[in-house]
């Protein structure tokens, strides 16, 4: 159950989208893989969106009413909050959160390059392996999966052409 008061629940609303494009942005322009450079920047991102949040659409609004009894101003303050926490606090905490993981990210090392093209090899490569599929998919008009004769033997004529990274 999600409590909030008054345009609160816009912190969690700004929170998601701002992660959400940030995380798509950096995996977009980085091309690189790390889970913790990945969250650091989706909590950066969230922060963001918490703080245009909290200075924009979740700001308190203040209004000064005069109380008919007594003549005096009386000045009536509407906050926005989630779970009972001021779109502020919840903005300074998601910075403090994003700026630990940054740290962890720091400390976990540089995210690891998607090489290039790593899913669609190209060139001799690809025709390298579309005439390896098609024998293993078509070996004597069967499939040959397991530890049967024909997929022994379909390994041993394969092997010779295959190639090992280090």
């Amino acid at each position: 159950m999600i409590f909030w008061k008054g345009r609160g629940l816009l912190i969690l609303v700004f929170a998601v989208l701002g992660g959400s494009a940030f995380a798509g942005l950096f995996t977009a322009i980085s091309h690189r893989s790390s889970t913790e450079w990945n969250t650091a920047i989706t909590l950066i991102g969230a922060s963001i969106g918490a703080w245009i949040s909290a200075l924009t659409f979740c700001k308190p609004e203040q209004r000064t009413l005069l109380d008919p009894t007594t003549g005096k101003p009386v000045i009536l303050i509407q906050s926005h909050d989630l779970y009972f926490i001021s779109a502020r606090s919840w903005a300074i905490l998601s910075s403090l959160v994003a700026v630990f993981t940054i740290f962890l990210a720091i400390a976990a090392g540089p995210p690891d390059e998607i090489p290039a093209g790593a899913s669609a090899p190209s060139g001799k490569a690809k025709s390298l392996f579309s005439n390896a599929n098609s024998l293993i998919d078509t070996y004597k008009n069967k499939e040959v999966h397991g530890n049967n004769f024909a997929a022994e033997k379909l390994a041993q004529d394969l092997s010779p052409n295959c190639v090992t990274r280090q």
